[in-house]
């Protein structure tokens, strides 16, 4: 057995000693005990972003990336999904963080100003077997700016409905000199030192109301000082959910970017809170990606008329197109494309042409006519609607977003990954959210790729240069070939993620030599198993036919049960699970299951492909 499996047993055997194992449960405000299959895993993280361009704080990022690589399919959303019944019935994990830099656009879109009617959905969503991940400030102010801890100190199911979702009433208390501790016997915070924060300067916070919690609930850690102490982060069965409170919600924020958790860390509490959705059951979790494939990659061109220069884009992109399992790939364009080049790309199959504008400006210098003119241009200019975009030198504005989802462009890929500084970008598609403040936050269906790996980087200078030596284009394509190497293991493979490669027919196109690297790693990785080769149009089909289908998960001690729907037009091809313990049994009704077992970096997995025509079923058991 794995680690990360053997990590999920010691989470479930935990929480389960709690609640007991199988459908019912022993929990606080739990009605009579419900039959139907849970949702599988699917995820909601609340927030409108940290910037408005559509970046995610890089807390978000790791719940992204650790929720997607387990199969859970992950968006982003606003409060206002709390009105939505439907969506909250297909959900099955949200996330609702209460500080600053995740939905502080303004007072319409924190999760600390909710109206009763949201904290009644939320309470019964959870009740019904929701599992929230929420700040100790969610829904302390009503709409209007009241404080509704004001009258009395105390924030009750009187005025706030979640009070039986945490198994508490909240009080204000002053935390001054406190530290936050890890409970010795804690589930969710197994991956975390003993003491979570040195003293705290002067801090007002809401805290549990002790000698008032539910008998069920499970406290992770406690603010302490001397012999005072106030629960901080717990974990509370109520009815078929779970509540879940962090207190300090820094604790899911990465210590790169002013959090006070480390990634390793983070992840592993959304692994453990992920693995409460099997209950006792075994591990079965949906693969990311169509087929046996751990990650995906794209192989990416920016063509803004610079053919003339070295090997060429057409001689580049049929070395490329050539190399054994190397799939399609995008080619990001201007309008200062030569003809002849513009002719090869639109006759070539497995070219997928995206948007890079007309002219190549950078569009902060731009007001929206002219933001909305280079966008329309191009279009015009080629007389086709295209798929995707990316703003040149990654000079992204809400202006330009938002035009692009007025256009139904389908994906955006220019935010890069850096997770060596600040945890940026992100290693899974996810949807857009756009705000500008004061005026209006989209939840959009528009997807973000986030670029992984540059050329410039490596070959920029050298080639732009009045001359290039071979001697330092050896040199310079042996540090991006490493490059190329750990960016996949360590990223993209280590996550089950994507790598989105952005190349230039200047630069890694500058010759034989400099375009090595790439063919080089294309065919390793092609022989590997890993890596599903694919444009960025193709992987934004896949995550719009995954969206599409729908997985209820039923499980007990022994077993665990997959049950499909798909809601596509056409039947859905390489759907795959994948199963982390040894040994495991499987059975499919109404599916005809392709078994795969690979040895991986850690440990080695069976992967269970079908094609899924309407309906059917997967039973795991041990």
């Amino acid at each position: 057995m794995s680690l990360r499996a053997a990590a999920t047993c010691v989470v479930l055997a935990a929480a389960f000693a709690l609640t007991g194992c199988g459908g019912k449960r022993a929990a606080s405000g739990a009605g009579p005990a419900a039959t139907e299959a849970l949702v599988y895993p699917r995820v909601l993280f609340l927030t409108t972003g940290s910037d408005g361009l559509g970046m995610l704080p890089s807390g978000a990022n790791i719940c992204l990336e650790v929720m997607n690589g387990l199969g859970g399919f992950t968006e982003v959303a606003d409060k206002s999904v709390l009105l939505d019944r439907a969506r909250l019935d297909s959900t099955r994990i949200i996330v609702a963080p209460t500080i600053a830099g995740y939905h502080d656009a303004d007072r319409v879109f924190s999760l600390s100003f909710l109206d009763s009617a949201s904290m009644a959905n939320l309470a019964d969503w959870v009740q019904d077997g929701g599992i929230l991940i929420a700040g100790e400030n969610i829904g302390r102010n009503t709409l209007e700016g009241e404080d509704r801890v004001a009258s009395g100190n105390l924030i009750d199911e009187r005025e706030w409905p979640l009070e039986p979702v945490f198994g508490y009433p909240m009080q204000e208390a002053n935390l001054r000199d406190f530290r936050l501790v890890k409970d010795s016997g804690s589930v969710l915070l197994g991956g975390y030192r003993s003491e979570l924060t040195g003293p705290l300067s002067d801090a007002w916070l809401l805290v549990p109301v002790e000698s008032a919690m539910a008998g069920g609930v499970e406290v992770q850690a406690r603010w302490t000082f001397g012999e005072t102490s106030y629960p901080a982060v717990t974990l509370n069965p109520y009815g078929r959910g779970y509540g879940i409170m962090v207190s300090h919600f820094l604790l899911l924020q990465p210590s790169v970017d002013g959090g006070a958790g480390d990634v390793p860390a983070i992840s592993e509490f959304y692994r453990r809170v992920f693995a409460l959705a099997f209950r006792c059951g075994p591990e079965v979790y949906v693969n990311p990606w169509p087929g046996a494939h751990r990650s995906a990659l794209a192989v990416t061109v920016n063509e803004a008329g610079g053919d003339s220069v070295g090997l060429g884009v057409r001689p580049m992109l049929s070395k490329l197109l050539g190399m054994p399992g190397s799939g399609d790939i995008d080619v990001f364009i201007t309008g200062r494309v030569p003809q002849p080049t513009l002719d090869y790309l639109k006759r070539e199959p497995r070219v997928k042409l995206a948007s890079l504008s007309f002219s190549h400006p950078y569009f902060r210098d731009l007001d929206y006519c002219r933001t909305v003119w280079e966008i329309a241009r191009l279009e015009d200019f080629l007389r086709t609607p295209l798929p995707g975009f990316r703003f040149p030198y990654s000079n992204r504005t809400v202006g330009g977003l938002f035009t692009l989802v007025r256009r139904g462009y389908r994906y955006e890929s220019s935010l890069f990954v850096d997770h060596a500084a600040c945890f940026a970008g992100a290693l899974f598609p996810y949807n857009l959210p756009i705000w500008l403040r004061g005026q209006y936050c989209l939840s959009t269906h528009m997807l973000e790729f986030s670029p992984t790996l540059e050329d410039w980087d490596y070959y920029g200078e050298g080639a732009v240069a009045a001359e290039y030596p071979a001697a330092a284009q050896a040199r310079d394509a042996r540090r991006f070939g490493a490059r190329l190497q750990a960016a996949w293991h360590e990223l993209a493979l280590e996550r089950r993620g994507m790598m989105v490669l952005v190349l230039h027919a200047e630069y890694s196109g500058h010759s034989e030599t400099t375009l090595a690297p790439v063919t080089q790693f294309l065919a390793a990785a092609a022989k590997s198993g890993d890596a599903w080769c694919s444009s960025l149009a193709g992987i934004a089909d896949w995550w719009d036919v995954r969206r599409n289908v729908d997985i209820r998960v039923d499980a007990d001690s022994d077993r665990t049960v997959l049950r499909f729907t798909n809601r596509n037009p056409t039947p859905v091809h390489a759907l795959t699970v994948r199963l982390a313990e040894p040994g495991l049994k499987a059975v499919a009704r109404g599916l005809s299951l392709a078994r795969t077992e690979r040895a991986e970096g850690d440990s080695t997995f069976t992967y269970l492909t079908f094609d899924l025509a309407t309906t059917g079923e997967i039973e795991v058991s041990r």
